[in-house]
């Protein structure tokens, strides 16, 4: 699918030869593009649609750009803005990046630089969408899973736990984050869970069997796979632990 194609801009300036300049340059590009020459037809376009991507200028007929920014940012967080203006201030400049907007260029505008900085801010914005929806996926497959997932801290704390916790083991998962994991393992485990652990530092993953502590007092065998995960220096971010209950098996 292609995403500049869904991509949408709108450009606020009362000056027609910009308007038309960045609406000639972005639909050729392949982008949806509109066009406010005032602050009110923009609070109406925005109504209508949502934009990815909104250039303002600061001086425009009716209201102030830094004004406009300001609602669009609490009304529209999720859009990014670029603002543009002929009467360039050091203190209009810091005021607009203060108040949300993710670029500030001075007429005359550099087109070439615009088109690249519009392009990056809006790839971007998509990579943020998709990470986001792919968060909420695994959200709903995590609460709704059968098995315990859980993520752990490099102190062996938890950082995550799913539902799974409370139907199975009796605990609330929001009492657990931030307690240590080595908390639910059975006294006469603790050591290999320990020694788990410590191997998945040098295997990147671990696989194991023990018993875990339910609320009532009582142990549930599991067996549990765990991956780690690194951060960009590549060093121990987080485990992620999938455990399945296999008490009737023992």
């Amino acid at each position: 699918m292609n995403k500049i194609s869904e991509s949408t801009i709108l450009i606020i300036d009362d000056d027609d030869l910009i308007c038309q300049t960045l609406y000639d340059i972005f639909q050729e590009k392949g982008y949806k593009v509109t066009i406010a020459n005032d602050g009110t037809e923009a609070i109406e376009r925005v109504k209508q649609m949502a934009f990815d991507l909104t250039f303002i200028d600061i001086l425009l007929p009716d209201v102030d750009g830094i004004t406009l920014l300001k609602q669009f940012k609490k009304d529209y967080p999720e859009s990014s803005y670029i603002i543009i203006t002929g009467n360039a201030t050091l203190k209009t400049a810091i005021s607009a990046l203060e108040d949300g907007a993710d670029r500030y260029f001075i007429k005359p505008l550099p087109v070439d630089k615009i088109i690249d900085i519009a392009q990056e801010i809006i790839e971007n914005q998509h990579l943020r969408e998709r990470l986001r929806e792919s968060e909420e996926r695994y959200r709903l497959i995590s609460e709704n899973a059968n098995d315990l997932i859980s993520i752990v801290d490099n102190k062996w704390k938890f950082q995550y736990c799913n539902e799974a916790f409370k139907r199975i083991l009796g605990y609330d998962p929001n009492v657990l984050v931030g307690t240590s994991s080595f908390n639910l393992s059975h006294p006469d485990d603790r050591n290999e869970c320990f020694r788990q652990f410590r191997k998945s530092f040098l295997n990147g993953s671990t696989k194991s069997e023990a018993r875990l502590k339910c609320k009532d007092g009582s142990y549930k065998w599991v067996e549990s796979i765990g991956k780690i995960t690194y951060d960009e220096d590549m060093k121990f971010k987080h485990l992620i632990g999938i455990s399945r209950d296999i008490t009737n098996r023992k």
